[in-house]
């Protein structure tokens, strides 16, 4: 509690001390006529220490001078006609206000320009407005949509603008996609109207998206007789788990469709023909090569450590002390480890032409190790090392008690002692390789 306290204490004198060097700098500052960083210094100043009367009257005193200062150049702008400055000078005036009154300092304008204010700034915006209504109709979306970003700032309801910002907004994205949608990009054009549609509901961009995802979707239909020699069981089943993956590709643009005419012993220009027929565009055929499993031997190794004993006992003075003595043992290391793996190809067919669209051979593999260690003994006194000799004493013997290592000894005693089952390992391996087959899927573009 002591310590806390000279610590608070010392804290405190280190703000205090940076509040007097930035009052000092802000006087500084103040001296050179520099008015508009003295007053930036004094309020840092009372960020630190609002309480401070010299920062209070330095930062109201050069603030007032900075205020009437803006005023005069708004006032002298406006009379001159150039509204922009006059409005920018006005809202800067009135930031530094609220800016004082974050520390209940009130700031005095010299007169009341308010009326000054909204002339010039009615006249800035008609002038902007009418400036922003050129550019779009030159289409010059980019410059526009400044234009009306800057109006609605200072007045949402200014007329029309926000509708006119709408335009100049989302006009060149539609107008994109119509574009694309032209010369046949229907992805790039879906795209293109979903970023409109994420923000707004523009003109028809939902039914031009909707024509570009009819026109862009590439409708599957799925080959029933790619099967390897060695058919079985595990096989049929895996490749159901692959064609009912091919639903998660991520993309809008593919959909898996249902033809029953489809049958294992057809030719595959046969299949390509009824698919066609039904809509499909492209044909997936996949066949599961091979599938295996292997899992090693147990193996064992003696792991050379020590038994920690401590035994208290009490000194001359009658104060409990603690013996503390290492004993050699040894414990059993047991490892193992199993694999699976699954070899398949894949092709996706074009119904139109039967070309091959996307191809590909995937050999995956997904081992499993356990590697733990087994002690008769009470495990919280087994102490990692090493010796030589259990009988005798050797100057290579070794004893690693330390919290890195007997953290390291720990974790294999309550380590995991049993593989996964096969079907667990499977199941790991099928859902990394569908993604493997899905993605290529998904990257691929017809257009």
């Amino acid at each position: 509690m002591k310590n806390f306290l000279c610590l608070f204490i010392v804290g405190l004198l280190l703000i205090s001390c940076k509040a007097k060097k930035l009052r000092k700098q802000a006087y500084q500052f103040e001296q050179l006529g520099a008015f508009e960083q003295a007053s930036q210094y004094y309020f840092k100043s009372l960020e630190i220490d609002n309480d401070n009367v010299d920062a209070i009257v330095g930062y109201k005193k050069n603030t007032q001078i900075v205020l009437d200062q803006i005023h005069e150049g708004f006032y002298e702008a406006y009379k001159n006609g150039d509204y922009k400055s006059a409005i920018y000078l006005y809202e800067e005036a009135e930031k530094l206000t609220q800016k004082a009154s974050r520390f209940r300092i009130k700031l005095q304008k010299l007169n009341d320009y308010n009326v000054y204010y909204n002339e010039a700034l009615s006249g800035y915006l008609e002038q902007q407005y009418k400036k922003g209504k050129q550019y779009l109709s030159l289409h010059n979306y980019n410059s526009a949509k400044t234009i009306f970003s800057e109006i609605i700032h200072f007045n949402e309801i200014f007329k029309d603008s926000k509708k006119q910002l709408e335009i100049a907004t989302f006009e060149p994205i539609y107008l994109n996609g119509i574009k694309y949608l032209e010369n046949n990009s229907n992805r790039k054009a879906y795209y293109e109207f979903e970023a409109i549609l994420n923000k707004t509901d523009y003109k028809d961009a939902l039914e031009l998206q909707r024509e570009a995802l009819e026109k862009a979707i590439i409708k599957i239909a799925v080959s029933p007789s790619s099967l390897s020699r060695g058919y079985n069981i595990q096989k049929q089943e895996f490749k159901q788990f692959f064609v009912a993956k091919l639903n998660d590709i991520p993309s809008p643009f593919f959909k898996v469709i249902e033809i029953t005419d489809l049958k294992p012993h057809q030719p595959l220009d046969t299949q390509l023909e009824l698919a066609k027929r039904r809509g499909a565009k492209a044909l997936f055929a996949i066949t599961i090569n091979d599938i295996s499993f292997r899992k090693g031997p147990l193996k064992k190794e003696t792991y050379k450590a020590y038994k920690k004993k401590e035994t208290p006992y009490k000194d001359q003075e009658g104060k409990t002390r603690i013996k503390t003595e290492y004993f050699k043992t040894t414990a059993t290391l047991f490892s193992n480890a199993e694999q699976a793996s699954i070899k398949l190809e894949y092709k996706l067919i074009s119904t139109l032409d039967k070309s091959i669209l996307v191809s590909k051979v995937v050999n995956d593999r997904i081992t499993d190790q356990i590697k733990y260690m087994y002690y008769k003994g009470d495990q919280k006194q087994l102490i990692p090392g090493y010796w030589k000799y259990q009988t005798k004493e050797d100057s290579s013997d070794k004893i690693r008690d330390n919290s890195y290592e007997n953290r390291k000894l720990q974790a294999l005693l309550n380590a995991r002692r049993n593989l996964a089952p096969p079907s667990v390992l499977y199941d790991k391996l099928l859902n990394i390789m569908s993604n493997r087959i899905n993605q290529p899927i998904a990257n691929y573009d017809a257009n």
